[in-house]
């Protein structure tokens, strides 16, 4: 005797609007504060925890998107927020002749990455702006012959 299973009715398709939760608006700026307070407890120092700092600094242009994308009013701001703490913390370290090579070459590749990205994404005018100011700060810390003590560091 063959059993026959019960085939559930197709459910009802979804009705327009789909109700749809919001997406949490990514804060580069949040982010990198909490990272590098987060490498400050894990080391229990006052020192500057600049490979942390050099992956923050790595993903300033997916923030830069992200940021930008998913909270259009305020994006901007928290981006520039972060990319603008972590240059000031390079302008610390150099200050303090702890600046390692690699990661002014970080601070660097992330201008550049960024920098291309506001150039090819429109509405990200004043992200540029952030950019810019962010390599003036960068630059002035330069030897007259645009290397690092002696020491070729990334330029596109």
């Amino acid at each position: 005797m063959a059993t026959t299973a019960a085939v559930a009715p197709d459910p009802e398709p979804p009705t327009f609007p789909i109700d749809i939760s919001p997406i949490t608006p990514t804060d580069y700026g949040t982010f990198v504060t909490r990272s590098l307070a987060r490498g400050k407890r894990d080391n229990d120092s006052n020192s500057i925890d600049q490979r942390t700092l050099r992956n923050c600094l790595s993903l300033a242009s997916s923030f830069l998107m992200t940021d930008t994308a998913i909270d259009p009013r305020c994006g901007a701001g928290t981006w520039s927020t972060g990319l603008l703490r972590l240059v000031d913390l390079v302008i610390v370290l150099h200050r303090r002749n702890e600046l390692e090579l690699e990661t002014l070459n970080s601070a660097s590749r992330a201008c550049s990455e960024c920098w291309t990205a506001t150039g090819n994404w429109r509405g990200l005018a004043e992200c540029r702006q952030c950019v810019r100011e962010a390599a003036e700060k960068l630059k002035k810390i330069l030897d007259p012959d645009k290397t690092y003590k002696g020491e070729r560091i990334y330029a596109p």
